[in-house]
């Protein structure tokens, strides 16, 4: 059967380093606890952290912030936490009699002849076309062939959470294709899963506790009733369900099909011994279709004005830089009435900091050198493509809420500059580089210019922390001219270094160099004038 509020099956690693499995009752058990989650891939770990944070909402939220303090504190016991978890177990088989977790409630097993490889399971595994056509050169085909009962889960459950577009009829997640996962970090595992778990009164999203055992099928749970299928795209909204269900969506049929072994098989991507293991998957078209406004505890949201939906921020290749760090920590307009436009941060990050505002909660939360860190996650997808796996750490600082709308603006104004800058940079190096390339036939790839925007904000992004570091400890952002002008200052002599970085990569002819100059100057110029007015800087100051 393999239950997995049972099994032990999540892979950690505990305080003292050693590693292990647990079964998720014990997230926080004994006097060398876990301390984070190890599984073989980086997508499982953040789906994982999704599964116990939902498991953890649905099972046992706490009711009050108080009631969340103090479980902060002291951990309930293993006992406790599986008490709670008990009338939700026949809900988490994997094999054996339905209902199966994430798996459709009436898919007949199918044949050999129309199963799927489990391999193709994987987000980033290669399509039928990459295949087809040889492109596989980050995932090679073959790699994968049998997992074990607990990749196989983890795999499933990443999919079916971070579902994206796969062809006719297959579904997205609940939140869109390769939605951005973000969630606040801490030094356990029971921290880094209890810190994104609501408060029942919590004022930044709405809760509800579980309904009762017979109220779980279908409303929670979607494996545990007939599916909603979509045959012609019939949509799931949020009323149409219970408000949990938002952890647990399912939007692609899939059926596993075990195979028991005489002895024991390894499982090519843990490399861990079973004596079941999963090597092929049944899957149908139109699963759940989720519709309407759906907001996802742990993602933020985009939000495009009145009468226009909002849309989930997406996994994408420049997480990393600060460019959206605003709106992922802090949000850029009020969590509670989401007037305007902009990134509505997720319900849980909001929570964390709100209650990071509390001088008594702070001091349980902080960490040693700032505050918070929110750990933002996701597939950058390129409709069906999975590009790359992207991930990065934010540093949330401690900003008072009467004081937080003037550092929301003060960092607008940083970011806005510093894309401004940037544009100004790919700028310079295209009027420098592509005329070059006209003249001497050679080719410069596009890559070149966006990797030239990437360099950049990364280059400046030790100043822009340090910086609005400091801007959140100032009482009175009327006096926060002096951190205005040092960004400037960043801002201009990076762009200058980038450029000449850029330009000499590439060999150009002496009578040449005057159009590189020329191209040079421009971008000194524009920027001086960009610094000024963004900034609010005198024109001397916007640049050196």
């Amino acid at each position: 059967m393999f239950n997995l509020l049972e099994e032990r099956w999540l892979p950690i690693v505990r305080a003292d380093g050693s590693e292990g499995v647990i079964a998720p009752w014990e997230l926080a058990a004994g006097d060398n606890p876990p301390k984070d989650l190890a599984p073989p891939r980086p997508d499982f770990r953040a789906a994982l952290m999704e599964f116990l944070v939902g498991l953890l909402q649905t099972v046992r939220p706490p009711e009050t912030a108080g009631e969340w303090e103090r479980l902060h504190e002291e951990p309930p016991a293993p006992d406790e936490l599986r008490a709670a978890m008990e009338p939700h177990k026949s809900f988490f088989n994997l094999f054996g009699e339905r209902p199966l977790f994430m798996q459709d409630f009436e898919l007949p097993p199918g044949t050999p002849k129309d199963a799927n490889d489990v391999a193709a399971l994987l987000i980033d595994s290669p399509g039928g076309n990459t295949l087809k056509n040889s492109g596989d050169f980050f995932i090679k085909r073959g790699f994968v062939k049998a997992m074990c009962p607990a990749c196989a889960a983890m795999a499933l459950f990443t999919l079916q959470t971070f579902a994206p577009s796969g062809g006719k009829g297959h579904r997205t997640s609940l939140r869109g294709g390769g939605p951005l996962s973000t969630l606040v970090e801490g030094g356990t595992l029971w921290e880094k899963v209890w810190r994104n778990v609501l408060p029942q009164n919590a004022s930044v999203h709405e809760v509800a506790a579980a309904p009762g055992p017979d109220g779980l099928a279908g409303a929670v749970y979607p494996w545990g009733a007939p599916t909603r299928t979509s045959e012609k795209g019939e949509e799931t909204h949020p009323g149409d369900v219970h408000p949990l269900h938002a952890y647990w969506g399912m939007p692609r049929r899939i059926l596993l099909i075990p195979d028991e072994e005489a002895g024991p098989v390894q499982c090519d991507l843990c490399a861990a011994s079973s004596r079941t293991v999963v090597r092929r998957y049944v899957t149908r078209p139109s699963g759940y279709n989720y519709g309407g406004t759906w907001r996802h505890p742990l993602t933020p949201y985009r939000h495009q004005g009145q009468d226009k939906d909002a849309y989930s921020v997406k996994g994408m290749a420049n997480i990393a830089g600060y460019s959206h760090w605003l709106g992922v920590v802090y949000g850029q307009f009020d969590d509670r009435t989401r007037d305007g436009k902009g990134i509505a941060r997720a319900a849980c990050v909001a929570n964390a900091m709100e209650l990071f505002d509390d001088p008594e909660t702070r001091e349980l939360l902080a960490e040693p050198e700032f505050g918070l860190t929110v750990r933002a996650s996701g597939f950058d997808m390129d409709n069906m493509k999975a590009r790359q796996w992207c991930e990065s750490e934010f540093p949330a600082y401690h900003v008072p809420e009467e004081r937080l709308a003037d550092f929301r603006l003060a960092v607008d104004m940083f970011v806005a500059a510093a894309d401004q800058v940037r544009r100004n940079l790919v700028g310079a190096l295209k009027d420098a580089l592509v005329h070059e390339a006209a003249k001497s036939q050679a080719k410069i790839d596009a890559t070149v210019f966006d990797n030239a925007g990437t360099a950049f904000w990364g280059a400046t992004e030790k100043g822009f922390y340090h910086l609005t570091r400091r801007l959140a400890e100032c009482e009175d952002y009327g006096e926060a001219e002096p951190f205005r002008i040092e960004w400037a200052d960043i801002l201009a002599k990076t762009a200058v270094e980038r450029f000449h970085a850029e330009v000499e990569r590439f060999q150009v002819q002496p009578e040449r160099i005057k159009r590189q100059v020329q191209a040079w100057r421009s971008m000194r110029n524009f920027n001086r004038a960009a610094l000024a007015k963004i900034l609010e800087l005198p024109t001397e100051r916007g640049s050196k």
